[in-house]
C-alpha cells in the first residue's frame, strides 16, 4: 500500500532545517508569498506603494528656514541649494512659485518644466536637481518661492501616533531629519510636522504665543532608526545612540546663566535672566530652569519667555511660583521649545499635527507639535548608577516603554551642565514616578513636598506634571535600576 499524500488540513508550514527530501508531507521546502495559517495555506496580501516623505517649503516664512531670497547669476540658480535645503530632493512637479522682485514677474511651473510669469517673462526649471532659468534674469533677485519638494533621505521609523481625538492610530513617518504625518484615507498624503509647540495666547497668565512658530529637526544616521512609544497622551521619540557611543548628535538643549534679576517676586513670579551666550529665544518660548544658587523657589520651575531685551537676556514668567533672595552663582535655562544646538538630538515627545492638515500648502498654528524632553534626575547632587554625585539630566535612550504607570528609559543617556558631559548607561533603566511622565510645572512650596501643588505647563490636555517625576534621591518619585546595583 503506498504512502498517503495529506491534502488537509495543513498542520505545518515552512520548513527548510533539513533538505527538502527529508521533511514530512505536512510542511513545505519553499513557500513564496504565502503562510500556514490553521490547518491552510494562505496567500500573502502583498504590498503596495505608500507615498514619498514629502515637505512644503515657503521662503516668506521664517519658520522654515533664515534665507528668503537669493540673486541669479547669469539668469540661473537653484532652489534647492539656495535655501540650505537637500540637495539630492526632486521638485514636485507643478507646486512651484516664485517671483523676480526685479522683473516684476510671478512664476508658477506647469508640471512640465515652464515657468511662465505673471504679467510677462518664462524660464525652466528641472525638478530632479532644482535648477531654474530666467530668461533676461541675470543679476536679477528671486523671492517668495514656495514648493513642494520630496527630500530624499532615507526612511528611519514608520510610527503609529495614538491620540483620544481620534479613533484609529494615525502614522507618523521618520527619515534621518524630519518627521512627517502620514493621513489614513487615500491618497495617504504626507506632510512635514517638525515644529515646535506654540499654545495659543492666554493659555498661561500673562503668556504670548510665537508669531513664527519654531521648526525643529533630527541628526541621525542613517542606521539610527526610531524608536517610540505612546503614553499619556503623547508620542515619545529617540533616534538611538551611536554605537560605539559618541556625543556627535546627542545632549540637553540649554544655556548658562551669569545673572538673575527679580521683576516680581509672585505669584505669578517675573525675572530676567542673563545668559552665557547669546540664547537665541523668542517670546512664546517655554524653559525649565534649575542649579541657581542663593535665590528661592526658582529651581525646578517651568515658564515662558515674555520679552527678550537684549541677545543674552531674557525676561520669564512663572504663573504660580514665589521667588525670592539674591542671585550668587550658578542655573541653566533648559529649552523646551527651542533649541541651543541644532547639531544635538535630545528626547522628545508629540502631542498632534503642527498644522492645519493641509498636504500642498499647510498653515502653522503649532498650537500642537514636538517638546524637548530632558528631566533632573535627583534634587540635590546624586550619584546615578555609580557616577560621581552631581546634577544629572536624562537626555537620550536607546529604547523607550511603559511599565505599571511608569515610563521607562533604557538603555539611557545621562549629562550634566557641564559641556561633553554626556554618558551612556548600557545596563541601566531610568523610570519617572508612578502616575505621570511629566516635569515641566509651575509651584509654589518645596519641590518634593506633598503639600506642593504642580500646575502643569505645556503638557497635553488633561495631563499633570511633577517637577520632581525623575528624583532618584527622593522617596516616592523616579529612580533607576542598574544591572546587577542594589
Amino acid at each position: 500500500m503506498g504512502e498517503k499524500i495529506v491534502i488537509g488540513p495543513i498542520g505545518k508550514g515552512l520548513r527548510n532545517d533539513v533538505t527538502p527530501f527529508n521533511i514530512d508531507n505536512d510542511s513545505f521546502p519553499v513557500l513564496i508569498n504565502a503562510y500556514q495559517w490553521r490547518g491552510r495555506v494562505r496567500r500573502k496580501r502583498g504590498t503596495s506603494l505608500l507615498n514619498r516623505l514629502k515637505r512644503y517649503f515657503d521662503s516668506a516664512n521664517p519658520s522654515y528656514g533664515s534665507t528668503t531670497s537669493f540673486v541669479l547669476v547669469a539668469g540661473a540658480g537653484n532652489i534647492l541649494s539656495a535655501f540650505g535645503l537637500q540637495t539630492n530632493g526632486n521638485i514636485v512637479p507643478g507646486s512651484v512659485t516664485l517671483t523676480d522682485v526685479t522683473a516684476g514677474n510671478t512664476y508658477t511651473d506647469d508640471g512640465l518644466g515652464v515657468l511662465t510669469g505673471v504679467p510677462g517673462g518664462t524660464g525652466t526649471i528641472n525638478y530632479a536637481t532644482g535648477a531654474i532659468t530666467i530668461a533676461g534674469g541675470a543679476g536679477n533677485t528671486i523671492n517668495a518661492v514656495t514648493f513642494n519638494y520630496f527630500p530624499d533621505l532615507p526612511v528611519m521609523g514608520l510610527e503609529d501616533f495614538t491620540s483620544e481625538s481620534v479613533q484609529f492610530p494615525g502614522t507618523l513617518g521618520f527619515d534621518t531629519t524630519y518627521s512627517y504625518n502620514i493621513t489614513t484615507a487615500f491618497p495617504y498624503n504626507v506632510y512635514d510636522v517638525s515644529f515646535y509647540k506654540n499654545p495659543p495666547t492666554g493659555a498661561y497668565v500673562g503668556y504670548t504665543e510665537k508669531t513664527n512658530i519654531t521648526p525643529t529637526s533630527w541628526n541621525g544616521q542613517d542606521y539610527q532608526q526610531f524608536w517610540t512609544v505612546n503614553y499619556q497622551d503623547a508620542l515619545w521619540a529617540t533616534n538611538g545612540i551611536n554605537v560605539p557611543f559618541d556625543t556627535t548628535n546627542i545632549g540637553m538643549q540649554y544655556n548658562t546663566i551669569t545673572a538673575i534679576a527679580i521683576v516680581a517676586g509672585g505669584p505669578p513670579a517675573i525675572v530676567t535672566i542673563t545668559t552665557t551666550t547669546n540664547h537665541g529665544l523668542v517670546v512664546g518660548d517655554f524653559v525649565f530652569i534649575n542649579e541657581v544658587v542663593g535665590m528661592t523657589g526658582i529651581n525646578f520651575q517651568t515658564g515662558y519667555v515674555t520679552a527678550v531685551p537684549a541677545a543674552n537676556q531674557i525676561t520669564v514668567e512663572f504663573p504660580n511660583a514665589t521667588i525670592g533672595g539674591v542671585y550668587a552663582s550658578g542655573g541653566i535655562v533648559q529649552y523646551l521649545t527651542n533649541r541651543s544646538d541644532v547639531t544635538k538630538d535630545c528626547l522628545r515627545w508629540y502631542d498632534g499635527d503642527p498644522t492645519n492638515g493641509n498636504a500642498t500648502t499647510p498653515i502653522l498654528n503649532g498650537h500642537l507639535g514636538w517638546v524637548n524632553f530632558a528631566p533632573p534626575l535627583s534634587q540635590d547632587n546624586f550619584s546615578i548608577a555609580d557616577l560621581p554625585a552631581d546634577q544629572y539630566y536624562l537626555v537620550g535612550a536607546r529604547m523607550i516603554i511603559p511599565f505599571k504607570d511608569r515610563l521607562l528609559f533604557l538603555g539611557p543617556v545621562v549629562q550634566t551642565s557641564s559641556p561633553n558631559s554626556q554618558v551612556y548607561l548600557k545596563d541601566t533603566v531610568i523610570y519617572s514616578l508612578n502616575g505621570t511622565p511629566y516635569y515641566t510645572a509651575s509651584f509654589t512650596g518645596d519641590v518634593d513636598s506633598s503639600a506642593t501643588v504642580f500646575t502643569p505647563i505645556l503638557v497635553p490636555t488633561n495631563q499633570t506634571a511633577l517637577a520632581p517625576a525623575y528624583f532618584g534621591d527622593s522617596p516616592g518619585f523616579g529612580g533607576f535600576i542598574e544591572l546587577g546595583g542594589d
